[in-house]
């Protein structure tokens, strides 16, 4: 989708008709507006997304207030807005005399001959170009991600983001339905089946279910939570940085902090090899004293030739075949001779009995040498267990000390934070114990609800007359598997994708190595490192770099989003094309940063919408982007009052300076003025 141009009538600031045409050319794709604080910038942007949606964005002051104060009350205002999708161009137009919300939504499609034809269907055409859940990475304001969007201040954001981009709305909603069917399925199979072991199973099954659905929505919250509480413990790390009178112990505390982190994985690792030891050499232990004894058994019987046996049974039956002993004397078949020979047999071994015998004296002295070495391993292994075992019990030694001294320090607010960390300590340790026992249970009942479906398959193969419930319940489950088993696979591997293009922006967009990765759940670490080095976590980020790494993460959203458009999976939301309209893109960066930031989004989009204040349009933004843009607008703001000594406020862009608020004029609005096409 491109915007091509928005039409404001009445619209607060924006008194009559006003007008701004978007760039869409596929080189200049920039367009311009520069607009000082309070003339209409942030208005615009929602007033975009309210004609799409009929919605604000969040944070948008007084939406109930939408029509100009410059007109009569009960006087008509709208928004209309054409833009091109697919080679198709619409006109879409939201219009009231009364509240925002009451607006009449319309959208034309215009075919030849300059004839326009309306939509049947409005909201649903705008969801299928670009779906509401995508439409806020698109149409942002940079107060959107103040709060450090991207790296868990704001954790459910950023949740919401992924899984948006990702498009598990359709699967999960759909996930949810079926749910429902099934509890519905499953109180009719226990209706036709009361009285029997099926009602009793089927209802246990039901049960079951609902702990792991409900269990299931704990874990979320419970994750949630847990990344929200490490957000908060960090920026009191940072806090406690920041403070002159703390900030040596506090970074000895950093440095403490990544080696224990070291050493408890290391003496984890250790302990896995000390299981697979005991797994791989416990039954040469438990089996020693019997390989020793089948072992001297089997080697005393060749000693003694009873292996072969005293009688070979090839030699026995050649003799009984031939009715003639080896003496040369007969033996007739029925004689008290032939009968004593034949009786040989039972005692006599054959080439493959040899072969067991002598296998099982190999396993055995295998089991002896394996028991031989394991002292020695094991003893190996512990040694290094108790060796890492003290090096963690120093770090944590170590970082009790550091806390002792934080909460007995002199500085009263360095003792109220590092008891403020303490508490949070707790209640974060709490959680995580919390979360691994939901974990667990959910697994336990997992295993319970695999063995009562046996159950119940094999109570209804015994219920013919249940058969057509049956079916669809299997039919539901079946559904509800796979969907999930789909929603897995896609998150696994849109998690990697997100996660590679985020660090692909970050490498592009910053000076410091950083390095990103996106966790299962939702949570953004950043590393720095140089390629080859050990990656070490960012603790603390400057404002500069929090924006830019913020601008990066929804630059990342927006280029996967672009590449799922064409997706056609049906379980899943598709992805979208859409222009990025950002109003107050820079904040706190430094001109150089912005540059960057500005190019990163640049290059992420197809159409780039920037609405600039004076503090954003810098020399270093204007030369990265002046080739690249196409239309360029500035907001005028107008005044009743008298200047009384107001500074000027103007802008130079190129070789021209404009005065963007004019003073003693008829009317409170602002003027929208086209300054040219970029050259």
């Amino acid at each position: 989708m491109k915007l091509e141009k928005v039409t404001l009538s009445n619209i607060r600031q924006f008194v009559g008709k006003q007008t701004i045409e978007f760039s869409i050319d596929a080189r200049k794709k920039v367009t311009l507006i520069h607009g000082p604080n309070t003339v209409g910038k942030t208005t615009l942007l929602n007033a975009i997304y309210w004609c799409f949606y009929g919605e604000f964005l969040e944070g948008f002051n007084e939406p109930g207030r939408l029509r100009s104060d410059e007109v009569a009350p009960g006087e008509e205002y709208s928004v209309e807005v054409k833009f091109e999708h697919g080679g198709k161009h619409y006109i879409i137009e939201r219009k009231t005399s009364g509240s925002p919300e009451d607006a009449v939504l319309t959208v034309l499609q215009q075919q030849n001959a300059g004839r326009s034809l309306p939509h049947p269907q409005p909201s649903l055409l705008i969801q299928q170009i670009l779906p509401q859940q995508l439409a806020i990475f698109f149409f942002f304001a940079g107060e959107m991600i103040k709060k450090g969007f991207s790296t868990g201040a704001n954790q459910v954001k950023t949740t919401e983001a992924i899984r948006a981009v990702l498009g598990f709305k359709l699967a999960e909603q759909a996930i949810e339905d079926l749910k429902e069917i099934r509890k519905k399925k499953q109180k009719e199979l226990q209706a036709v089946s009361a009285g029997t072991d099926l009602a009793r199973i089927s209802s246990d099954l039901s049960e079951a279910e609902e702990f792991v659905d409900l269990r299931g929505k704990q874990l979320g919250d419970l994750r949630a939570a847990t990344a929200q509480l490490e957000v908060q413990r960090r920026e009191a790390f940072d806090r406690l940085r920041d403070m002159e009178s703390s900030s040596k112990l506090q970074q000895r505390r950093d440095v403490n902090e990544r080696q224990l982190k070291h050493v408890r994985e290391l003496l984890g690792a250790t302990l896995l090899a000390r299981q697979n030891l005991i797994n791989e050499i416990g039954g040469a232990l438990f089996l020693l004293g019997s390989a020793k004894s089948a072992s001297m058994l089997i080697s005393e019987a060749v000693t003694k030739k009873r292996i072969p046996s005293p009688f070979d049974k090839t030699f026995v039956e050649d003799i009984l075949k031939s009715e003639m002993c080896v003496c040369e004397r007969p033996v007739k078949s029925g004689s008290n001779e032939y009968r004593a020979i034949a009786s040989l047999i039972n005692s006599a071994t054959d080439e493959s009995t040899i072969n067991k015998a002598l296998s099982v004296r190999g396993v055995a002295e295998r089991v002896i040498d394996n028991a031989s070495r394991a002292p020695k391993a094991l003893q190996s292994i512990l040694q290094q267990q108790i060796s890492v075992q003290g090096q963690v019990e120093h770090y944590e030694q170590e970082e009790e000390r550091i806390r002792d001294l934080l909460k007995r320090h002199e500085a009263q607010n360095v003792r109220e934070t590092e008891l403020q960390l303490e508490r949070m300590e707790i209640v974060l340790r709490e959680l995580i114990a919390n979360k691994q026992r939901t974990e667990d249970e959910i697994e336990a009942k997992k295993s319970e609800i695999a063995r009562l479906k046996l159950e119940l398959e094999r109570a209804q193969a015994a219920s013919p007359q249940i058969e057509q419930v049956r079916e669809g319940l299997e039919l539901i489950e079946a559904l509800v598997t796979k969907l999930e088993q789909e929603l897995q696979t896609v998150e696994k591997r849109g998690i990697d994708r997100i996660t590679e293009v985020l660090n692909d922006v970050v490498a592009k967009s910053t000076r410091q190595k950083y390095s990103a990765t996106v966790t299962s759940e939702y949570v953004i670490r950043l590393h720095r490192g140089d390629e080859g080095t050990e990656r070490r976590p960012v603790l603390v980020l400057s404002s500069g770099e929090q924006r830019l790494l913020d601008l990066c993460f929804i630059s990342a959203l927006v280029a996967v989003c672009r590449e799922r458009e064409e997706e056609k999976n049906a379980v899943l939301l598709p992805g979208a094309v859409a222009p990025l309209v950002v109003d107050a893109p820079f904040g706190e960066l430094d001109p150089e940063y912005q540059a960057l930031a500005a190019k990163t989004m640049m290059n992420l989009s197809d159409q780039l919408i920037l609405l600039l204040s004076k503090t954003h349009w810098t020399p270093e933004v204007d030369a990265t982007i002046r080739s690249f843009v196409g239309n360029e607008y500035i907001f005028i703001g107008h005044r009743k009052d008298p200047a009384l000594g107001a500074e000027s406020i103007e802008i130079k862009v190129g070789q021209t300076i404009y005065q963007q608020m004019r003073y003693e004029s008829d009317k409170d609005c602002t003027e929208i003025q086209s300054i040219g096409r970029g050259k």
